[in-house]
C-alpha cells in the first residue's frame, strides 16, 4: 500500500465510490477513487490509506456496458500495453462524470506538476511513489 491517505489528496477533480474489477471476469470490489491531475488513486474507504495509484497518461476511457453487461460500466485501458480496469458507477450521471474526468486526466497538461517546460524542452517529473516498483492499482 502507498502511504497516502485519501484526505491528503488535495485538489481532486473527482472522487467517490465505484465498483472495480481488474478484468471483465474478476470479482467486483467497492472502492473509493480519487482523481488528481493525471493520477487515479484507489482506497478501501474514504478515510484510508491508498491501495494503489496509476498514472492515467496513455489510457483511453469509454463506456463498457456492452462488454461486461453492467449498467454504468466504464473501461479504462492502456493504448500501448493493453492493461484494462473496469469500473461501475452507481448511476448514469455519475458514470458520465467519471468518464469525462478520467478522459481529461489521460492527457498531459502544461503547468501541471507532471510536465513543465525546462530549458527549451519538456522535462518529465515522475512522481516517486508511482515508479515501476510500485504496484499499479493492486485492488
Amino acid at each position: 500500500m502507498l502511504d497516502i491517505h485519501s484526505k491528503e489528496v488535495v485538489g481532486a477533480s473527482l472522487e467517490g465510490w465505484l465498483a472495480h474489477a481488474g478484468d471483465a471476469n474478476d470479482a467486483w470490489h467497492l472502492r473509493y477513487f480519487v482523481i488528481r491531475e493525471d493520477v487515479l488513486f484507489c482506497f478501501n474507504d474514504e478515510f484510508g490509506t491508498a491501495r494503489g495509484a496509476i498514472s492515467l497518461l496513455g489510457f483511453k476511457v469509454r463506456s463498457a456496458e456492452d462488454e461486461i453487461k453492467e449498467k454504468c460500466a466504464i473501461k479504462l485501458y492502456h493504448m500501448l500495453d493493453g492493461r484494462a480496469h473496469f469500473l461501475v458507477a452507481p448511476d448514469k450521471d455519475s458514470a458520465h462524470n467519471w468518464i469525462r474526468a478520467l478522459s481529461k486526466s489521460t492527457m498531459p497538461r502544461w503547468g501541471s506538476t507532471i510536465l513543465r517546460p525546462s530549458m527549451g524542452s519538456i522535462q518529465s517529473m515522475a512522481v516517486d511513489s508511482l515508479d515501476e516498483g510500485t504496484p499499479a492499482l493492486v485492488l
